[in-house]
Protein backbone atom coordinates (compact mmCIF):
# COMPACT_ATOMS: atom_id res chain seq x y z
CA UNK A 1 0.00 0.00 0.00
CA UNK A 2 1.15 3.56 -1.23
CA UNK A 3 0.94 6.17 1.83
CA UNK A 4 -1.20 8.89 0.73
CA UNK A 5 1.00 11.50 1.36
CA UNK A 6 3.47 9.97 -1.62
CA UNK A 7 0.93 8.63 -3.76
CA UNK A 8 -0.34 12.91 -3.51
CA UNK A 9 3.46 14.05 -4.22
CA UNK A 10 3.65 11.82 -7.10
CA UNK A 11 0.10 12.76 -8.89
CA UNK A 12 1.54 15.98 -10.68
CA UNK A 13 4.14 13.47 -12.06
CA UNK A 14 2.07 11.18 -13.63
CA UNK A 15 -0.32 13.06 -14.56
CA UNK A 16 2.53 14.90 -16.74
CA UNK A 17 3.13 11.79 -18.41
CA UNK A 18 0.41 10.47 -19.40
CA UNK A 19 -0.40 14.13 -21.05
CA UNK A 20 2.87 14.19 -22.52
CA UNK A 21 2.02 10.78 -23.57
CA UNK A 22 -1.34 11.68 -25.49
CA UNK A 23 0.66 14.89 -27.08
CA UNK A 24 3.19 12.64 -28.62
CA UNK A 25 0.12 10.70 -30.31
CA UNK A 26 -1.72 13.57 -31.61
CA UNK A 27 1.66 14.58 -32.74
CA UNK A 28 2.25 11.11 -34.58
CA UNK A 29 -1.54 11.37 -36.15
CA UNK A 30 -0.27 13.90 -38.66
CA UNK A 31 -2.09 17.23 -39.63
CA UNK A 32 -5.26 17.73 -38.50
CA UNK A 33 -7.95 17.17 -41.68
CA UNK A 34 -11.18 19.52 -41.69
CA UNK A 35 -14.44 17.64 -40.21
CA UNK A 36 -15.98 17.47 -44.02
CA UNK A 37 -12.74 15.50 -45.02
CA UNK A 38 -13.11 12.93 -42.35
CA UNK A 39 -16.93 12.64 -42.82
CA UNK A 40 -16.70 12.14 -46.63
CA UNK A 41 -14.22 9.45 -45.70
CA UNK A 42 -16.96 7.77 -43.84
CA UNK A 43 -19.05 7.97 -46.17
CA UNK A 44 -21.16 11.04 -44.28
CA UNK A 45 -22.64 13.80 -46.59
CA UNK A 46 -19.45 16.47 -45.83
CA UNK A 47 -21.71 19.72 -46.55
CA UNK A 48 -23.23 19.28 -43.35
CA UNK A 49 -19.57 19.09 -41.01
CA UNK A 50 -18.44 22.56 -42.10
Amino acid sequence: MIPYELSAQRLPMIEEIEIAQIVRDRNDAGEPQPLSQVAEKLGLDPTAYR
